[in-house]
């Protein structure tokens, strides 16, 4: 994870796996507040 001052990047690196078994990845964004709620997290995106 790295982060600048408006960008938080994520990588990761597959497994060896077939690519035919990924289907989408979601991609969801959290708001950092003093509480953990499940309303901080939001769907932003599905990757096909």
């Amino acid at each position: 994870i790295t982060q600048d001052n408006t960008t938080v990047r994520l990588t990761w690196n597959l497994p060896s796996t077939p690519i035919e078994y990924i289907e989408n990845y979601k991609i969801y964004a959290y708001k950092q507040n003093g509480s953990l709620t499940k309303s901080d997290w939001k769907k932003i995106s599905i990757v096909k």
